[in-house]
């Protein structure tokens, strides 16, 4: 189903989006969750959070590349500063302590006007929740080519069933979060 983003927002979305064309090879899936995606965003307050589904490691020069893009976007949009980016590697999707080999991994993040390449973020069961139940899905890379489909809402390749959540105290991975799960379409 398509649909329409707020009307601030929108042409910060289209320079997102844009801007991330060189470092395509990266993305796999990109998402708006939270209050856009509830329906419920306050252009003077909501933060407008967005998580890319990435592959492959970042370079340093690609990294230096993903700051300027938002140290560009922040001076070009008013809202700018309230871009809220989480960089997850797709291995990690849904998960909400994600860790290699013990420890755990650092992705980048834009968040509050600021740019980290490295940073654990604060990936939680709500946030998968809402992406899969009610996530834009602003970016998808078709299997074949670049081809990519934008503003849709109720598609976002997680499976219908099977999937559980706030079990053991919260302190696990979703388990709809198997490679199985996001290789599909």
């Amino acid at each position: 189903m398509e649909v329409t983003l707020p009307g601030a927002v929108q042409p910060l979305i289209d320079a997102y989006l844009h801007a991330l064309e060189p470092l395509d090879d990266h993305f796999y899936r990109v998402y708006i969750y939270g209050s856009i995606a509830l329906g419920a965003f306050e252009e003077k307050q909501s933060d407008i959070d967005i998580v890319a589904i990435t592959l492959g490691e970042w370079s340093p020069l690609e990294l230096k590349q993903l700051a300027e893009l938002h140290a560009r976007l922040i001076k070009e949009h008013p809202l700018g500063r309230r871009l809220a980016v989480f960089y997850v590697p797709v291995g990690y999707l849904g998960c909400m302590h994600p860790r290699r080999n013990g420890e755990k991994i650092h992705f980048p993040v834009a968040h509050d006007g600021k740019f980290s390449p490295s940073s654990r973020g604060e990936l939680n069961a709500v946030m998968w929740w809402i992406i899969k139940n009610s996530g834009i899905r602003l970016l998808r890379k078709a299997k074949s080519s670049r081809n990519r489909k934008r503003y849709c809402a109720g598609e976002t390749d997680f499976p219908d069933a099977g999937y559980g959540y706030w079990m053991k105290r919260g302190a696990f991975a979703i388990n709809f979060a198997s490679h199985h799960c996001i290789a599909s379409t």
